[in-house]
């Protein structure tokens, strides 16, 4: 039958029928849940001590979308373990007391423009003396394949320098730079396919191509910037390793793929809905990242 249909017909029942197969065995897949028992049972990592130093604790974060990923995150911990049930959300209008303070920083895809909110914001008022710790983190979104990576370091090392020296006794959290799903290869390809339309093949296996060949540059320069702060401030300062939770599955294997003799890591597919945002799972995973790290700060 095959015999009497265009060589285009035949490409798309070929490829609608793999299609088919792999969906059916991605649905078969087990899906990755978190649930209040899991919860309770990973935060015993953190000691009462530790939390109880941390609830006497003003935190300021400056954040986005991710940000607020991270906070529903820290409420499902509140929600399930008691012992973070002193663990208050403040807006910056509300200043007085001991709690975790947060505020949107602007604006995204321009990171020189975050550092420089946030550094205003401290310095506005000298809030800065009002506070134990403080951080902000920037958005996938501010790095992209055309981004200098070392020249948006550099200006995020002097606005945390000017803050440190503004406010010694301020201690600032380093923070990475969130990551996404890994958008190319053989994998991501049918999963793209299996989601799309098939009127949509062509610019789908064009797309495919040419990240074959230019490969995930932006997923690499978030890397790349995350090496570089790592490596300038592991010994100096706490860092909450957001790509890290990010790029780790429960049960302790990262999240990777190579590029020209490379590895990198990216965001774990299971962790979100749209390839950057967190879902539950993904969220849970990142707060908990950032309870442990205030809590160590804190107990000091």
């Amino acid at each position: 039958m095959l015999h009497y249909l265009s060589s285009k017909t035949t490409r798309l029942i070929i490829i609608s029928c793999f299609i088919l197969l792999m969906t059916t065995m991605w649905g078969c897949e087990e899906k990755m849940e978190v649930n209040p028992v899991t919860i309770e049972t990973d935060m015993k990592i953190i000691k009462d001590e530790a939390i109880e130093a941390l609830t006497g604790k003003k935190i300021l974060f400056g954040h986005a979308s991710v940000g607020n990923n991270i906070i529903s995150g820290i409420e499902d911990i509140i929600e399930s373990d008691e012992r973070f049930n002193k663990f208050r959300f403040y807006k910056l209008a509300e200043l007085s007391q001991s709690g975790f303070y947060d505020f949107m920083v602007r604006k995204n895809r321009f990171p020189k423009e975050k550092c420089d909110h946030f550094k205003k914001t401290l310095t506005d008022q000298d809030i800065g003396n009002s506070f134990n710790i403080a951080f902000f983190k920037f958005c996938f979104v501010d790095i992209n394949s055309n981004s200098n990576v070392q020249k948006i370091f550099n200006y995020y090392e002097e606005t945390i320098k000017h803050i440190k020296e503004k406010f010694p006794k301020l201690t600032i959290i380093h923070v990475t730079i969130p990551l996404t799903v890994h958008s190319w290869g053989p994998k991501e390809l049918l999963i793209n396919l299996s989601k799309g339309k098939l009127r949509n093949v062509k610019r789908i296996l064009s797309s495919f191509k040419r990240n074959l060949t230019e490969g995930d540059i932006a997923n690499i320069k978030r890397n790349e910037f995350n090496e570089i702060l790592i490596n300038k401030y592991k010994v100096k300062d706490p860092i909450y390793d957001l790509a890290k939770a990010e790029s780790t599955l429960p049960d302790g294997e990262r999240v990777t793929f190579k590029y020209k003799g490379g590895l990198y890591f990216s965001l774990a597919r299971e962790y979100t809905g749209d390839g950057g945002h967190l879902n539950k799972l993904g969220r849970y995973h990142a707060a908990k990242e950032l309870l442990e790290t205030l809590s160590e700060i804190s107990a000091k």
